[in-house]
């Protein structure tokens, strides 16, 4: 049998399984969950259909961060493994995981690589990392060798090491944030060497989007492809979810798993939205035992796409990530996602690297500065800069240049695992540095 077989069944057919998921789920949180038996008490799961989930409450990252330990559906002594957030909204949550969880986060990957084209055949290098209870870089690197493929495990610290193994063991693969690729693109061509000699035939990306709402690439995603020419896929993920969904060869949104997960996108009042609106992903667990989730609010921005994909999967699919749903800023009336003026900012080629900056203002506003690390540091490039966020946000938010280096300190100032390009500093009402 095909890992991923429910997803070529018809919709009835995955419509019934999922119900007979759902009720599973229930039953199982209503026995083992401290949280879910207090949240859920009043609910018979018999009377739960995916017609009728909306009755359900839902669970949100302020109820894992207040009750983490409530939501530990096994004892204490069947944990295996521990992974946290990286807590981009918030304080970091703590995510317990069983041999049976591994085992299905395995699974997991196995399914979105497949779905990416992926065999036995290929050797994928893992500009991931696989420490800091980082979900991520364990979870690809048990997707890839669960497929009797190859991995090379360099992370994200050394580019010039991606480099030599590149030159020496020739992966026709990677999985890389975008921006990271971009950044082993320029030390490469300050040794000398063209992309597009190493070998790399394919890429799975992960963290940031590289398409458009319409699909279209976005300026990262050209600039890769220019530089590398790599077939792309873009996957998206979430720790507390331990789910992934990947594109196919159509490259028309990331593949849901039926019998992993039940998605859903609402609007800010709570209401599902129909096919194609964007909204908040949100999320309800199957097969998770050590922490499930019923209708988990993910933050994540996009819609549903339900039409059979010409993969020939008939399960529904997820548009591009296009912000989260608490970055979003208001400049004068006008709503506007970091990931929006970061596009901006990675199609401009003097640009090195950058932080934004969310603050509330002495006028008591909401202010984004966006700091730009660049070569070039005058108030000609200052404007230019302005008029291309102005020119597709409609908004033009403070800008100021600095040396790159001091830049790179910022990403990392907070012991971030991963460069860090966003920090909402709205709750304190300043920014981070002067």
């Amino acid at each position: 049998m095909r890992i991923d077989e429910l997803e070529f069944k018809n919709k009835e057919e995955i419509r019934k399984a999922q119900e007979k998921l759902l009720r599973e789920s229930l039953n199982y949180i209503l026995k083992n969950s401290l949280f879910y038996k207090e949240r859920l008490s009043k609910i018979d799961p018999g009377d739960v259909t995916l017609e009728n989930i909306g009755s359900l409450p839902f669970t949100t990252k302020e109820d894992l961060q207040k009750r983490n330990n409530d939501f530990l559906s096994v004892p204490k002594k069947r944990v295996v493994e521990y992974v946290n957030t990286s807590g981009t909204t918030g304080a970091p949550i703590y995510i317990a995981l069983s041999s049976n969880d591994l085992i299905r986060l395995k699974e997991n990957e196995m399914k979105s690589f497949t779905t990416a084209g992926a065999t036995d055949q290929d050797t994928f290098q893992l500009a991931v990392t696989l420490d800091s209870m980082f979900i991520a870089g364990m979870a690809y690197y048990l997707g890839i060798t669960g497929l009797g493929a190859k991995a090379i495990r360099v992370g994200t610290k050394n580019t010039k090491m991606h480099l030599k193994v590149m030159k020496e063991l020739r992966p026709n693969g990677i999985v890389s944030v975008p921006t990271y690729l971009i950044a082993l693109s320029k030390e490469a061509e300050n040794e000398g060497i063209r992309p597009k000699d190493l070998g790399l035939k394919k890429a799975v990306l992960i963290g940031e989007s590289i398409k458009n709402r319409d699909f279209s690439m976005n300026n990262i995603g050209k600039a890769i492809q220019e530089i590398w020419d790599l077939d792309l896929y873009s996957t998206y993920g979430n720790t507390e979810i331990a789910t992934s969904m990947c594109e196919c060869k159509v490259k028309r949104g990331g593949h849901i798993h039926p019998d992993l997960v039940y998605c859903e996108v609402i609007n800010e009042k709570g209401n599902v939205l129909p096919e194609g609106e964007t909204g908040e992903l949100t999320v309800t667990t199957f097969r998770t035992e050590a922490m499930p989730l019923i209708r988990y609010r993910t933050g994540d921005i996009t819609f549903m796409i339900n039409e059979k994909c010409e993969c020939g999967r008939s399960s529904p699919r997820i548009g591009p990530i296009l912000g989260r749903e608490k970055q979003a800023i208001k400049l004068k009336g006008t709503a506007i996602y970091p990931s929006q003026v970061e596009d901006i900012l990675n199609g401009i080629p003097e640009v090195v690297n950058y932080v934004l900056e969310a603050y509330i203002g002495d006028d008591h506003g909401e202010k984004l500065h966006v700091r730009v690390g660049s070569g070039r540091r005058d108030e000609l490039f200052r404007k230019e800069i302005g008029k291309k966020i102005n020119a597709h946000a409609r908004v033009t938010p403070e800008i100021t240049l600095h040396d790159p280096e001091m830049i790179r300190d910022m990403q990392y100032k907070e012991g971030d695992r991963k460069p860090r390009r966003f920090f909402d500093r709205r709750d304190n009402g300043k920014g981070l540095w002067p």
